[in-house]
């Protein structure tokens, strides 16, 4: 047996996991998509993963963002945030999933899924707090 990294493949398939597990912890969430997976609520979409981009081959996450946290967010760390295609008029921020989040990271990658997801979401399902993993 090797002691090799993963493969980009397992990589991709292993952040995707992780993503759709913080996405359908939260209530009436669907998804759509093959490669590229859409996540919304009630048709209302509030976060995309994205496994390459033409420009950037990292894997990364669009959601969508109250105002001004795009901003502050891509000031703080411009290596990580970033603005993404057609999505950045309407305030939605980029994160890169490559190299792979800390745990820091993805409870803050949670956070911001949640926070996108009420952002969208029908008021009555924002009322109850989202289970915790």
């Amino acid at each position: 047996m090797s002691d090799s990294a993963p493969s980009t493949t397992e990589l991709i398939m292993d952040l995707l996991a992780r993503v759709r597990r913080i996405c359908h912890s939260l209530p009436e969430v669907t998804e759509r998509g093959d490669d590229t997976i859409a996540f919304s609520v009630h048709g209302r979409g509030f976060a995309v993963f994205w496994p390459d981009w033409f420009s950037d081959p990292r894997p990364s996450v669009w959601c969508k963002a109250p105002p001004g946290v795009q901003e502050e967010l891509i000031e703080a760390d411009p290596e990580r945030f970033f603005r993404p295609a057609w999505h950045s008029r309407f305030g939605w921020i980029g994160v890169r999933l490559e190299p792979p989040p800390a745990p820091d990271d993805w409870s803050e990658l949670t956070a911001m899924l949640e926070t996108a997801y009420r952002l969208v979401a029908p008021k009555k399902l924002t009322r109850q707090p989202p289970p915790r993993e």
